[in-house]
């Protein structure tokens, strides 16, 4: 049996669509298809490397109302998205994520919100002009679903 093979037999006896699996992981759905359909393996050091960045958030943010992981995926131009269905879809995904070691967060206090980047290096943090209510959302060139919830 290969890795993809158990890996969607214990995501369905787990009860979990692979939206959901992804939720809770803080990947993109297509990575968990990926992983499922033996087209790619998840890098365990970027896995890991969340529970970092995760506890750099919360520290900065202790008096939030709420902390969200953010699941990030950048919208493509025509061109990137041409080589990206030619070369192997999904490559490009998979490039900006081994580039990026970046933790995103939607921070929560009172009737304000915070864009989080948590690095290597740096935190920075910036005030939304406006309220996000829904589970999915654009800033600049990235859409970004509400992961699960830190606090």
């Amino acid at each position: 049996m290969t890795f993809g093979e158990k890996l969607r037999n214990a995501r369905k006896e787990a009860g979990f669509s692979q939206e959901q699996l992804a939720e809770k992981m803080s990947v993109s759905r297509s990575a968990i298809a990926k992983w499922e359909t033996d087209k790619g393996m998840p890098d365990v050091n970027n896995l890991k490397g969340r529970d970092k960045r995760d506890a750099v958030c919360l520290a900065k943010h202790s008096d939030a109302s709420a902390i969200y992981a953010l699941i990030s995926n950048r919208k493509l131009s025509k061109a990137e998205w041409i080589v990206d269905f030619v070369v192997q879809p999904g490559i490009v995904e998979v490039l900006d994520r081994m580039n990026g070691t970046t933790g995103n967060y939607l921070v929560e206090k009172g009737n304000r919100q915070y864009f989080v980047t948590v690095t290597k290096d740096f935190i920075t943090t910036r005030e939304l002009p406006g309220k996000i209510d829904g589970k999915r959302f654009e800033i600049g060139n990235h859409r970004y679903t509400k992961g699960y919830q830190i606090m």
